[in-house]
């Protein structure tokens, strides 16, 4: 029986510009992410901004599974991934990006919802994420350093 899962794009490449433009910038933002979380952690005398960041990188290890799971593709990188899985190569630049999205705007969200969060602030929280993640999806997937595949449900 053949198989029924879609073909990823295997012939697409990653453009080096945009691949290097996203992993300096990733890097740079979790570099100051960091930054701004350690002197949280101190002030606060507690290291759990600094784990919630190291969790939401440490998720970057799901990837791979969702991508197949999505039908995600990253093009062939003209050097070492971050890791290989299932035939993925993820991108360097997925490190950062688990790390601030999970990681940092989760902790965000913790020190929201312990402080007393409101129903009108909880919503204008989920457009800013929205709004965050629309800031990296439109720009890689038009710059082709990633790309959905097969029958996707809002193409």
């Amino acid at each position: 029986m053949q198989s029924q899962m879609p073909t990823p794009p295997l012939d697409m490449v990653m453009p080096v510009t945009a691949n290097n433009a996203y992993i300096v910038v990733t890097y740079v933002l979790l570099a100051l992410t960091a930054m701004a979380f350690a002197v949280d952690a101190r002030r606060r005398g507690s290291p759990l901004a600094l784990m919630c960041l190291a969790g939401g990188a440490l998720a970057v290890l799901l990837e791979a599974t969702l991508d197949v799971l999505c039908l995600v593709w990253y093009p062939a990188i003209d050097h070492e991934p971050l890791y290989s899985a299932f035939n993925y190569e993820i991108p360097y630049w997925m490190l950062p990006a688990y790390a601030l999205y999970m990681g940092a705007q989760g902790y965000w969200m913790y020190r929201q919802f312990s402080a007393g969060l409101s129903a009108a602030r909880l919503w204008t929280l989920f457009f800013m994420f929205w709004g965050t993640n629309a800031m990296v999806e439109m720009p890689g997937l038009s710059l082709g350093i990633y790309t959905y595949y097969g029958d996707q449900p809002f193409r």
